[in-house]
């Protein structure tokens, strides 16, 4: 049995071939089903595969420990049970997060959730070739960045270098998940799947949840992508849109011409009450125009530039500490977010944090160095230490202590080292023109991590 399992925990990826994709966002519609899905669903391979795609970053929860402590007698056990066809789906774990509005997640328990991302796993290959270029949720090689670099450019091309004006319709599906019609899911889906009994596993999925999807199946995912395909077919090849782009249940249309976007709102409101039970939300309608910005996915999008959203850098400012600061960071990395990195790096931190090579040995600067202090309510400094190899002190650290010396005489504070071994090479990663201000700020999470 353990060399079984050894067998089955090689790694299996699956991609979907660019030829599929039509970049020009129609997507492949064939009406080719598959009726072999079932035994590639439960197969030991496919479930030990999704096993370990599902581990990865909760291996430290108590209820994975705990599948994980009998896991090959507990993937035979669901195999047995999906082959006999007695398979149950479990009640779930409701929880609220704020990710920053209020959301209800439910949880399935760890056996249904190994056997969601088996499901995923043969069932995305297959729908993935069907939906359009420009869908961006939850799609291998796409994601929110992407989508965004995507309607920068469309933003160029619809409006001729930044030459002309265009307008942009922001739309978002009222509680989109909540709404899901599972009887037309289940439709959609039978569509491509031509086994039963695979048919019969994937409602087992779908109706173990009340009405519309949970959030928090991986299965969800898709599916959300599978009911809003129908949607991206009808903008694409009923209305003829050419610049759409769709994340999850946001939607933006550009256009020229403010009245056609307008007159769109109706169409698709009436696609959507018809085809799908769904609605638009009158609250987040929005048409403006580009020079004004187009707020998205955290973003607003400017003629010349890429902004955060003003609610998006409220929270950062207001959440940022010492240990998800690098997470933060990387979100500025996609915009211009400058000064909200130095108004960070300087007013964030209760700590004084020096980096040896950017100080000037002058009394000038020890009087700033004082004014700061107290304008700050520094109560501690940090100084990087460089080290040698094998943590061996060099000419440059005794060089450093001895500078340190003098700090102390300078400034009524208390001073402590931290190895700044590799913190430019890091900074340079998030930032390089403002690689001594990182590096200290990576410094400083170093050292509170230690203390």
């Amino acid at each position: 049995m353990r060399i079984a399992s050894k067998f089955f925990y090689k790694t299996h990826k699956f991609y979907v071939p660019k030829a599929h994709q039509n970049r020009s966002g129609g997507g492949v519609n064939r009406k080719i089903c598959h009726n072999d899905v079932f035994e590639k669903i439960i197969c030991l391979e496919n479930l030990f595969l999704a096993w370990r795609e599902f581990r990865k970053g909760k291996r430290n929860k108590s209820d994975v420990q705990s599948f994980e402590f009998n896991l090959e007698d507990n993937l035979f056990e669901l195999y047995q049970e999906l082959k006999n066809g007695t398979y149950c789906h479990s009640d779930y774990t409701a929880f609220n997060i704020c990710d920053p509005k209020l959301r209800r997640i439910h949880k399935a328990h760890v056996r249904d959730r190994v056997l969601h991302h088996a499901v995923f796993r043969i069932l995305y290959p297959i729908f993935d070739k069907s939906f359009i270029f420009d869908s961006y949720s939850c799609r291998i090689e796409k994601g929110s960045h992407r989508a965004i670099n995507r309607l920068e450019k469309f933003c160029r091309k619809s409006s001729k270098n930044n030459s002309q004006n265009i307008f942009a319709l922001k739309c978002d599906i009222k509680k989109f998940f909540d709404s899901v019609n599972q009887e037309i899911l289940l439709g959609l889906i039978k569509s491509k799947i031509n086994d039963k009994n695979a048919i019969w596993l994937i409602e087992k999925i779908i109706k173990s949840f009340s009405s519309g999807l949970p959030l928090g199946n991986v299965t969800s995912q898709l599916f959300a992508n599978i009911y809003l395909n129908e949607l991206d077919q009808f903008i694409k090849h009923k209305l003829k849109i050419k610049y759409y782009l769709r994340y999850c249940d946001d939607f933006i249309i550009l256009d020229k011409d403010r009245n056609s976007l307008e007159k769109l709102i109706y169409q698709i409101n009436a696609f959507l009450s018809n085809r799908l039970k769904l609605s638009l939300h009158s609250g987040k309608i929005a048409v403006r125009k580009y020079h004004q910005g187009i707020d998205f996915l955290g973003y607003v999008v400017l003629p010349y530039y890429r902004a955060l959203r003003t609610k998006t850098k409220k929270r950062i400012l207001r959440k940022i500490n010492s240990k998800n600061f690098q997470s933060y960071f990387g979100i500025l990395k996609h915009c211009c977010g400058y000064k909200i990195k130095e108004k960070i790096i300087n007013e964030n931190f209760g700590i004084g944090l020096f980096a040896y090579q950017t100080l000037e040995n002058n009394s000038r600067f020890f009087l700033r160095l004082n004014e700061i202090i107290k304008e700050e309510g520094i109560y501690k400094i940090i100084i990087g230490l460089p080290l040698g190899k094998n943590m061996k002190p060099t000419d440059q650290t005794t060089e450093v202590e001895n500078w340190a010396e003098k700090l102390i005489k300078e400034v009524d504070l208390p001073i402590d080292f931290e190895n700044e071994i590799l913190t430019s090479k890091a900074a340079d990663r998030y930032d390089a023109k403002n690689q001594h201000s990182v590096a200290a700020a990576i410094l400083l999470q170093s050292y509170l991590d230690r203390v």
